[in-house]
């Protein structure tokens, strides 16, 4: 039997680092579906974020409308009401008389307390009187040539001066109802970017339905469209019920409203991190106004089960890091006992054959001995 050790042979030690290599592409394969499938997952919850702020994005922009419609209304009443049951030759009112009864009747959209420019036009005239801060020379020309654009469009297409706003309601004519109808109106922006100011007015007709008069208002959007944002905020739920879960407004999302040229006009909270963004512009006259909401990063838990998934990839790349190693140290480990064992078997074969020439002379002269084909005393010694 021999004493010489068994080398592993070059097939064994193959298909062992084969394995080793099997194992760590199963090993990145894994770990590439477990990324691709959390990254799903993340996706889809970003998508449904997003779905939620252009739900709450579309809700605010839409009751924002409405509400800056109803302030409308306040704007025009006055002029409607008073203005056009008076005899032509009545002198208009002021500028400064407008803008009190507009402070005194606006106590459904109370969006124009912090506006102080007020003006009245008078369209034979040409008379411009404003009450407040006086408009520069580039203002003025703008308001009177938008003034009297609409006022003449308007005087070309009598059936536009109209607009029904509520239908039917009780009132006194030959048939015990009527519609309540106000005169056309209509929103300009004045300038553009951080300077731009909107032009809101009203045309006055005269009992020939000719434009009389405009009243309106000249204001940066910031001071008499903040109140209503803030209103809007405060006393409407942006998100459904199932889904904010009773949260107030303030605690899921910010709003940020934008002007002409993109300028901030608007935002209800500070920060700039979200977990999802959405746009929306105001529908109607106020088209130029778009609202932006921002879930806040800290509401995506609430708004979804477990928030946005974190990403694996880190835990995964350390973890093919290690497998890797693991695998490394293995082939180091399959290669060092090969040589290992290559020393050991040179170590014996060299030492065999250094015992191998002693035994073999020692065998030789006792095949002599014994044949007796020694022919002295002094050889067999």
């Amino acid at each position: 039997m021999s004493i010489i050790p068994r080398i592993p042979r070059p097939r064994a030690i193959t298909a062992t680092g084969a394995l080793l290599a099997v194992a760590l592409l199963l090993a990145c394969a894994v770990a590439w579906h477990a990324n691709r499938a959390a990254s799903a997952h993340r996706e889809a919850t970003r998508r449904l974020l997003n779905d939620h702020a252009a739900y709450a994005a579309s809700e605010f922009a839409r009751r924002a409308a409405a509400t800056l419609e109803a302030g409308f209304v306040t704007l025009q009443h006055y002029p409607t009401a008073e203005l056009e049951q008076r005899p032509v030759s009545t002198p208009l009112p002021s500028a400064a008389t407008y803008r009190a009864a507009i402070r005194e009747q606006d106590f459904w959209c109370q969006c124009f307390d912090a506006v102080d420019r007020f003006f009245a036009l008078d369209l034979n005239g040409g008379a411009l009187d404003v009450a407040g801060p006086a408009l520069d020379a580039a203002s003025t020309a703008a308001l009177r040539r938008e003034v009297t654009t609409h006022a003449a469009y308007l005087a070309r297409h009598p059936r536009e001066a109209h607009v029904n706003l509520y239908g039917e309601i009780e009132g006194r004519s030959r048939r015990n109802s009527y519609q309540l109808r106000v005169r056309q109106s209509t929103v300009r922006v004045l300038g553009s970017g951080a300077t731009a100011q909107a032009l809101m007015f009203t045309i006055v007709f005269d009992d020939r339905d000719r434009p009389r008069a405009a009243y309106g208002l000249v204001a940066p959007p910031a001071a008499f469209a903040a109140p209503v944002f803030r209103r809007v905020i405060g006393r409407n739920a942006l998100l459904p019920a199932s889904v904010s879960r009773g949260a107030p407004n303030d605690s899921l999302l910010r709003v940020v409203v934008a002007g002409p040229g993109d300028a901030e006009i608007y935002r209800s909270a500070a920060g700039s991190s979200a977990a999802a963004r959405a746009r929306e512009p105001l529908p109607g006259a106020f088209g130029w106004l778009s609202a932006r909401v921002e879930l806040r990063p800290e509401a995506a838990a609430r708004l979804v089960e477990g928030g946005v998934p974190a990403s694996p990839l880190p835990w995964l790349v350390g973890l093919l890091a290690v497998t890797a190693a693991v695998v490394a140290v293995a082939f180091l480990q399959l290669r060092r006992q090969h040589e290992l064992a290559r020393l050991r078997a040179d170590f014996v074969s060299g030492v065999s054959h250094e015992l191998r020439t002693p035994l073999t002379q020692i065998r030789m002269f006792s095949e002599l001995l014994l044949g007796g084909r020694l022919r002295t005393d002094d050889e067999r010694d």
